[in-house]
């Protein structure tokens, strides 16, 4: 089920230009730390046939300024800013591409072509606000609500500008579709490999049918029903071997 937080009006507001970071609960993640990976679903290629970047940070836009709003924590991109949006894990970054269609019994086979999915590695220290409690300002359910998407961003893209002033490097929060975290991170606009590098790249439809075969609850592939496939035995070494940690 989607987190919907019952507070009227929600419970986020913007941190003061002179307050500091530190009075946010935060988290340390990357080399060291107990997340040193994130993960991403994305194109495998983009329009002209290359293979396309999961370090892609998107921006937020004014409404009527360009054809994409932003996302929950997008940051704006009239001043050159991005977020990428990752999955703490395989599953968090497979459930976040599938928003609406986690309650569907079955999606079609296209739903998931021509998509991949990327363990990305940082490459050092980031410090994150922990959304997946409450802080100063701010309700961690009010924070993670589904229905924010209905309001464009009104409430949670100017929190997260807020909190990108203050030093942060990120978020982590709840996933609004529950049982999973996120993790954002911030940086400049566009690709970019500063921070973070790629480690290893799959298709998704394999590591998807690999969490169908562990029971993680997704829909089902529907061309799938009558004839399930096998993985094949070098596929299923290396996904066990990266992409699904024991």
């Amino acid at each position: 089920m989607a987190i919907e937080c019952h507070h009227t009006p929600q419970n986020i507001i913007p941190p003061d230009a002179d307050a500091c970071l530190n009075q946010y609960p935060l988290v340390l993640v990357g080399p060291g730390t107990d997340i040193p990976v994130v993960y991403r679903v994305h194109d495998t290629y983009d329009p002209d046939g290359s293979p396309r970047s999961p370090l892609f940070y998107s921006s937020a836009w004014e409404p009527g300024t360009a054809p994409y709003m932003g996302g929950r924590f997008g940051l704006q991109g009239s001043k050159g800013l991005g977020t990428c949006n990752t999955g703490m894990s395989p599953l968090a970054a497979i459930r976040e591409e599938l928003g609406t269609d986690l309650s569907r019994t079955e999606i079609p086979r296209s739903r998931l072509a021509g998509k991949s999915i990327s363990r990305i590695r940082l490459k050092h220290p980031i410090v994150l606000v922990d959304a997946r409690v409450n802080g100063p300002g701010y309700c961690a359910d009010c924070v993670s609500d589904a229905r924010h998407n209905g309001t464009k961003y009104a409430l949670t893209q100017p929190w997260a500008q807020g909190i990108y002033e203050l030093g942060a490097g990120g978020i982590i929060s709840n996933s609004s579709l529950e049982e999973t975290e996120n993790v954002y991170l911030y940086g400049p606009a566009g690709v970019y490999e500063g921070d973070l590098e790629v480690e290893e790249t799959v298709e998704l439809i394999e590591v998807y049918r690999e969490y169908l075969a562990q029971g993680a609850g997704l829909p089902i592939i529907a061309e799938d029903i009558k004839n399930v496939p096998v993985l094949s035995d070098d596929f299923g070494d290396a996904l066990h071997d990266s992409l699904f940690p024991n």
